[in-house]
């Protein structure tokens, strides 16, 4: 793997203090949602509408509750009042939801 060219590794920093970058251009999300019809494509429409790139979506289960999953997404914004609406939008129809981490995105090398 590492003779890989385009092989990289995403390192995380744990803090129990937010500290975020002010030219920040990528943040990772965790969320999940009210066990309601459309519930998913509800939370997608608001990035979509505030101009949000979802690069990276995936879901997982929850123990102990059949059907219900938390999601993890990583949101390329290039603009931050955009940004920060469609997080309290999406706050509100979610049961959990937490910012991981905003970072500036990095290029992966082609």
């Amino acid at each position: 793997i590492h003779s890989q060219l385009h092989n990289y590794t995403r390192f995380w920093i744990l803090s129990k203090f937010s500290v975020f970058s002010e030219q920040a251009n990528k943040a990772s999300l965790c969320f999940c949602l009210k066990d309601t019809a459309g519930s998913l494509a509800s939370v997608l429409t608001e990035f979509r509408k505030a101009d949000l790139n979802l690069s990276d979506i995936q879901s997982v289960p929850l123990d102990g509750k059949p059907g219900y999953f938390r999601f993890y997404a990583d949101v390329e914004f290039n603009d931050e009042k955009q940004y920060e609406n469609a997080l309290k939008s999406i706050r509100n129809q979610c049961e959990q939801f937490r910012v991981l981490g905003k970072y500036v995105k990095q290029e992966i090398p082609q």
